[in-house]
């Protein structure tokens, strides 16, 4: 894990972000938690996934209720800052 990227989700906790998977996908959402080898994104109630893959959502997480989807972050390709109307 490159420490700049972990650090860098630890500071966006709380923000809604922009995740170009390594897949080539590209999720949005709300960063909720970090840990020492995920980040845990909250993709709303329709999910954030631009593409297959997680908007059916887990929402086992922390109780939140929600999709939040933990992305490890060796499988993270970038990570951005969306801005307040973001519209993808």
């Amino acid at each position: 894990m490159g420490a700049s990227l972990y650090q860098q989700c630890c500071s966006y906790k709380g923000r809604y972000v922009n995740i170009q998977h390594k897949n080539g996908q590209s999720y949005y959402g709300r960063i909720v938690d970090v840990d020492d080898r995920h980040v845990y994104v909250d993709m709303g109630r329709n999910g954030g996934g631009r593409g297959f893959g997680y908007s059916g959502g887990y929402g086992y997480y922390g109780g939140y209720g929600s999709n939040v989807v933990p992305f490890a972050f060796g499988a993270i390709a970038g990570l951005a800052l969306a801005g307040a109307f973001f519209f993808w």
